[in-house]
């Protein structure tokens, strides 16, 4: 019976080809609309996933009502007002306030002693507790660093850890 409708199937393809070119394309372009349409709603629902937690995990969005009856919707908002939120909304317990700027120190553009001498505070910083992460193709640099991580390509070539002494 199947083998029927297959025999149909194809005698009609052959007889109508434009039509049957169309309904293939047609198929084809709701089939590659409908996966792309399931890859972002997944995306979209995954987004901080990885954070434990993000039931309770909120981003701050600000509009600014301009005149002329405008409106600007941001996520940056004035300093105080993460300190302001911790302080007087009792279901917050912890805010904070990112910045997008570059935290970058170039000291391979410096010269030998003013590059030793931010070395050392990062060195000071560190062992304060602060984590430093420091991208440099220096090896004097790298020496200062208690582990070193090489990529070629964007994959880890090698890995070393220096022991504290």
């Amino acid at each position: 019976m199947s083998r029927h409708y297959l025999v149909i199937s194809a005698r009609s393809m052959f007889q109508h080809k434009l039509y049957s070119l169309i309904n293939v394309v047609g198929l084809s372009v709701a089939l590659a609309c409908a996966i792309l349409i399931l890859l972002f709603v997944r995306d979209q629902l995954s987004y901080d996933n990885w954070i434990p937690g993000t039931e309770n995990l909120y981003q701050l969005e600000v509009t600014w009502h301009l005149p002329g009856g405008q409106t600007l919707s941001t996520v940056l908002s004035p300093f105080p007002v993460a300190n302001a939120m911790k302080s007087e909304i009792p279901g917050v317990t912890t805010a904070t306030h990112l910045v997008p700027e570059q935290m970058t120190q170039p000291t391979g553009n410096l010269d030998s002693a003013t590059g030793e001498e931010v070395m050392q505070l990062l060195t000071e910083l560190n062992g304060e507790g602060t984590t430093i992460i420091m991208v440099t193709h220096s090896r004097p640099h790298a020496k200062y660093a208690h582990r070193i991580v090489n990529l070629l390509d964007g994959a880890i070539v090698t890995e070393k850890v220096r022991l504290a002494v």
